[in-house]
């Protein structure tokens, strides 16, 4: 009857142990994708960052929900796309390079550019744009991560 006990006992351990060591794995598992997914967003962000700000109203050339179009200081033509049959955004800097993908795994219609005025008014031209708002949502296996930046442009 003893061993019977102390059998039930180490069983129900056992059961604890697993379950603990279960949810340790699923949770290194979670932080390890989000990482993943935050690394590749700063990426992005910093990216997009240092080249939108040296833009001015002046210098873009087409601005919609899912392209961006710039001159840089330098003269060079900057193309941002989002794609969203392929879930991706990519940048084409020159005409004579191609394109490259920056940032992948977006969900469907999970990427957008907003564009606004001084005065935090929406900008219905090119020539009114003062501020670019990205905001995006990342998908990692079942895993999601959402962001959102905004970038100033310089002023003319």
């Amino acid at each position: 009857m003893e061993l019977v006990f102390s059998l039930s006992i180490l069983a129900i351990i056992s059961l604890l142990a697993g379950g603990i060591t279960n949810l340790v794995m699923k949770s290194f598992s979670f932080s390890s994708a989000h990482g993943i997914m935050t690394r590749d967003i700063q990426n992005t962000l910093r990216l997009l960052g240092n080249e939108i700000a040296m833009a001015t109203p002046d210098d873009i050339k087409n601005a919609n929900d899912s392209k961006f179009r710039f001159s840089t200081l330098q003269g060079e033509e900057v193309q941002i796309q989002y794609q969203s049959n392929q879930g991706i955004l990519r940048c084409k800097i020159g005409k004579g390079q191609g394109w490259r993908t920056i940032l992948s795994n977006i969900d469907q219609n999970g990427f957008r550019f907003s564009y606004f005025k001084a005065d935090g008014s929406e900008a219905s031209g090119t020539d009114q744009i003062k501020r670019v708002k990205f905001s995006g949502e990342l998908s990692l296996g079942d895993q999601n991560a959402g962001f959102s930046d905004e970038i100033f442009l310089r002023n003319p």
